[in-house]
Parts: structure tokens; sequence; C-alpha cells
């Protein structure tokens, strides 16, 4: 049988691919005539054949095949020593998981070079989206592969996995499916150096787990889970307190960070009708991303949230219409703002809050959603669907106000008539009365 040294030996004496792929042709060969001259595999030159085979496919890099000649050779080794000398059983079983090994890191280097050319996810930029949606299937698949050992994730891959967490976050509001890669993520960087991370990374995390929650918190209140309910807004409370109290120095330093977390504590507030906490949130939210001396999506999308806080609170000094024009203005002369998803979200909120006081205008700003939804994901997505809806329903309540206004005039018309006609028709007797005894007055005496 050849040693180990022996097929060393061999290969070491072979340097140029094509003579390992001609030689791996003619040993392919011979196994198939070992075969019809023995008429069995179960012998000593078949297991020798095999065992090079597997070699010289290893050498090439062909670690399917060089195990499939590993595992081959195992089973002729068993039927030729039975249970007598498992000593050897043990060498296949180590070159089987040797080669697996290789395959495994050669396979994991080539989807980290594939991930690399993939499209990027920002969600502050609109035109990243069509191009991440593009590959994202295939980028899940990549990332599936890359991540079966949750426990040795390569930094690269968990800067994937937030990037994927974002999109199911500000994109879909998916929670469910954001978790998960937020949770990979996480658990990457916490195990890393602190001098490995230098943006913020597992701050960043948090703020999204922060928003995960709160988004299933929405989810569950929807659906009135109340347990549920309570969970996922003490764990959103919970990592927005970790923030605001480890980086509440940072202040300057970390505008846009600490900013996200203001917002997010704002919602919070809302959803609970807490609205003067709400607009506290909001307004500092809004002070600190005003140290960037930027207006973006991020801005724009916070600046949405105070107005609409503004709607609920009493005795307001500040008059949202103002704030909600000025956003309509912002989003107008954004390029192709019907194609953008952050509009559609904006035109949603201030139709909302228009439909109590001018349902004319709330329909106008729901077309409006309604239309870059549909442009954006598709007329039968669950989020067109959602403001089809709320169209539906406002133009019933609109009818239904218009009906109501023509009945209640014609029913003031009808009673000002029932009302006034005895006047009238008593003026008319009255005119009659005068006129006849004008005639009688002036009559001739005689006359009748």
């Amino acid at each position: 049988m050849q040693t180990r040294d022996d097929l060393q030996k061999h290969l070491e004496a072979i340097d140029f691919e094509g003579s390992i792929s001609e030689l791996l042709s003619i040993l392919k060969q011979t196994h198939q005539d070992q075969l019809e001259h023995f008429e069995s595999d179960i012998h000593l030159d078949v297991l020798e054949t095999k065992q090079l085979i597997g070699a010289l496919h290893e050498k090439l890099e062909e670690y399917d095949e060089a195990i499939k000649a590993f595992e081959d050779a195992l089973e002729i080794q068993k039927k030729l020593a039975g249970s007598q000398d498992p000593t050897h059983y043990h060498e296949y079983e180590k070159d089987i998981e040797r080669i697996r090994h290789k395959k495994e890191s050669r396979d994991k280097q080539n989807c980290l070079y594939q991930l690399s050319f993939f499209p990027h996810f920002d969600w502050n930029d609109e035109n990243t989206l069509r191009p991440f949606e593009n590959k994202l299937s295939e980028m899940i698949n990549l990332i599936n592969l890359l991540t079966t050992d949750k426990e040795h994730i390569e930094p690269v891959v968990a800067e994937r996995c937030y990037e994927l967490a974002t999109y199911y976050n500000h994109a879909k509001y998916q929670p469910n499916e954001a978790l998960p890669y937020l949770l990979m993520a996480y658990n990457t960087y916490h195990s890393l150096p602190e001098d490995h991370l230098k943006n913020n990374e597992i701050a960043w995390v948090k703020n999204h787990l922060a928003l995960t929650y709160y988004q299933k918190y929405v989810l569950a209140k929807q659906q009135n889970l109340k347990d549920e309910m309570s969970e996922y807004y003490r764990a959103s409370d919970t990592y927005c307190a970790q923030l605001l109290n480890h980086h509440a120095y940072q202040d300057s330093s970390q505008p846009k960070l600490l900013s996200f977390t203001h917002c997010i504590k704002g919602q919070l507030s809302y959803k609970t009708h807490n609205y003067d906490m709400a607009i506290d949130h909001y307004q500092h939210s809004l002070e600190l991303y005003e140290k960037l001396n930027v207006i973006d999506v991020s801005y724009a999308q916070i600046k949405t949230r105070y107005a609409r806080a503004l709607t609920r609170q009493k005795n307001c000094s500040v008059d949202p219409a103002v704030i909600f024009n000025e956003l309509e203005e912002f989003w107008k002369s954004q390029e192709n703002y019907t194609e953008n998803h952050y509009a559609a979200k904006f035109f949603l909120s201030y139709a909302d809050c228009l439909v109590k006081i001018d349902k004319t205008l709330a329909l106008e700003k729901y077309a409006i959603s309604h239309n870059t939804f549909s442009k954006v994901y598709g007329d039968q997505s669950t989020i067109a669907g959602y403001v089809a809806k709320k169209i539906s329903s406002t133009e019933a309540k609109l009818a239904r106000e218009k009906k109501q206004h023509n009945v209640t005039a014609s029913s003031s018309s009808a009673s000002f008539w029932k009302k006034d006609k005895h006047i009238i028709l008593g003026v008319a007797a009255g005119i009659g009365l005068a006129a006849a005894l004008t005639y009688s007055l002036k009559k001739p005496n005689g006359s009748h």
C-alpha cells in the first residue's frame, strides 16, 4: 500500500499543472482497467490508485473530487482490513477532514471576494436602494454561507450584516428580518479589540437594535399583544438609555449618533401618547443634527415626526403647518421625488395629520404617497395597499360629510320656507286687503 510519504514523493516530483492533469487522466484509466481486471474494487492496487487520484485532485484544488476519492479509498480499506486494523481508517478520516477544511477556507475566500463587489445600501441615499435590492438574494445567500459559524464571523461580513439590517429597518419596516443580522454584527464587533473599531460600530448597531425593537413594539401594538408590547418597549428603551448614558459626553463629537437615539426615544414617547416628552426628544434630535449643517433625508424625517407631534400638543407655540409646508418644499426640490420612498412616507404622514381638518387636501397628499409607493414597490405591495385603503376611507368620509352638508342645507331652506310662508302669504293678503279698501274708498256712490 502507498504510504503518505510515498504519495508525497510522487507529488513533489510533479511541478506543472498540465503534468498533473495528464497523470490524473492516466490514473483514472488505470483505475478502470483495474476494475475490469480484478472484477472488483476490493484490491490493494485499486486502493493505491484511489489514494493517488485523491491526492492529485487535492493538489489541483479540486476538493470535492479529492474528498470523493478518499472516501472511496476508505471504503476499500474497510473491506480489505475488516475490523482488525482500524488505524488506517483514522488516517483516511484525517485526510478527508483536512481536505474539507481546505475547501471551506477556499470557498470562504471566494465568497468574501464576491461580497466585496456587491453594492452598498445607505438609508440616506435613495439612489442606493434599487442596485442593492437587485442583488439582495445573491448577497443573502453569500452572507448565509459566511455566517454558518456564528462564533467566527469576519468583520467585513459583520459590516454587511449591519447594512442588510438597516435595509430591512429603513426600506422595508421588517424588524423580524433585521434582528438576526444585527445580533450577528453586534456579537462580532463586541468580540473585536477596541482598536479594530473606528466608527462607533457597536453604538450604531445598538441604535438599530433600539429601532428594531421599537418597530416590533409598533407591530405588536397593532395586534394588541400586550406582553410583547411591554417586552419590545423595554428592549428599545434600554438600548436608548445605554447609548445616552455612555455617549452623553460625546454630544458635540457624535451628533448624528445621538440624534438618532433621541429620535427613537421621541417615537417611543409619541406611541405612548406622551407628546410633550416626544417633542422634547425630537427638538434635541434636531438640535444635534443641525450641528452637522446638513439638510438630508434623516433630518427631514426627524422634522416630520416633530411636526406630527406638535399637532397633538395642546396650546402649541409652534405652527406645525409651517413646518409641513417647509418639508413639502424640501421633498419637491429633490430630484425624482415621486420615486423616493422617503418622500412617500412624508406625504403619508402629512396626509394623516391633514385628514381631520381638510380631507380634500389630505387626499391630494395621500395620492402622491400612493403613486410613489406604487412606483417603488409595485401596485400590489403591502404599503401601496395600505395607502389605498386610507384613500378609500377618506373619500367615503368626505362623501358622507358632503351629503350631510347638502341635507342640512336643504333642510335649512325647507325650514326657511315653512317658517316664512305664512308671513309671505300674510303680506300678500295684507296688500290685497289694502288694494280693496283703496278701491272701495275711491268707488263712486252707488257703484257695486
